[in-house]
């Protein structure tokens, strides 16, 4: 339980950095760091379970998850 409290801790803080450049404007910190880590779970326990189709490159598909959210954060500024 710690380290998954800490590593909460760290992205709500990498969250406020972020908010303070403005991006993610007018959202709250535990939200997005809720959102973000379900995002990061969800697709790693599917590739993790094979539910993925079986020609997906898998580096592939996780830096294309990676790059998506991150289009998605660069759009809010």
């Amino acid at each position: 339980m710690g380290n998954r409290y800490r590593q909460l801790c760290l992205e709500e803080r990498c969250l406020l950095a972020c908010q303070a450049e403005g991006y993610l404007p007018d959202r709250d910190p535990d939200t997005l760091a809720f959102t973000l880590w379900s995002t990061v779970h969800g697709a790693a326990s599917l590739i993790a379970q094979n539910r993925v189709p079986s020609t997906t490159d898998r580096a592939h598909l996780v830096t294309t998850i990676i790059d998506t959210v991150m289009d998605l954060v660069a759009a809010t500024r």
